[in-house]
């Protein structure tokens, strides 16, 4: 299951992807990167998942690497929608992507990947969406936030439904809900940014 859900986050993002790009617009540069490097990262994770019996934990390395980037581009984007400076972000943010993918080869645990998304997505998501929310500009980023929450508490507790809907699925369900909320915090941002 967790190869239809990689794919279906995969196109989703692709399309959001499409969609920024046409519009063409200068603030969406980040967002455009965020959404095609999901889309580059969960299709690596479809093939790291087909392919496990073959690679291994090797064959997700490819798609760990594109998840940190890709948290990266998400940060960067919500900093720019907040209007706060780059300059001393960019650095450490980088720093955080790294060292999170380098414990996480070294070890060969996924879990070191996750710490680097639960800092981005979660905890920095959480506090500049809230941000955005008082100053009345966009809910948007929040809610997206809250609706990733419980792949927190689905991969730290190991809830599996069934066999057929385990944690990976249970995670990736959210995933793709929050998508449609950044998608359209970022069409919004474009709209005050007109």
């Amino acid at each position: 299951m967790a190869i239809i859900w990689d794919g279906l986050i995969s196109i989703t993002s692709l399309l959001f992807f499409i969609q920024l790009r046409k519009k063409n617009h200068t603030s969406h540069t980040n967002f455009i990167r965020f959404f095609i490097w999901i889309s580059i990262s969960t299709f690596l994770g479809l093939l790291g998942h087909l392919f496990f019996k073959y690679f291994s934990y090797f064959g997700k390395f490819p798609s760990w690497i594109c998840i940190s980037i890709t948290a990266y581009y998400f940060c960067i984007a919500i900093l720019e929608i907040n209007q706060i400076g780059l300059k001393n972000w960019k650095k450490g943010l980088l720093l955080k992507g790294i060292i999170c993918l380098m414990l996480s080869f070294i070890f060969t645990k996924f879990s070191f990947v996750a710490l680097d998304s639960v800092v981005s997505y979660i905890v920095l998501g959480a506090f500049l969406g809230l941000k955005l929310m008082r100053e009345k500009k966009n809910a948007l980023l929040l809610i997206g936030t809250i609706c990733i929450l419980p792949t927190l508490f689905i991969f730290g507790l190991k809830i599996n439904v069934n066999l057929y809907f385990n944690k990976d699925d249970f995670s990736h369900f959210f995933i793709l809900i929050s998508l449609f909320f950044y998608y359209f915090c970022a069409t919004k941002k474009m709209t005050y940014d007109v």
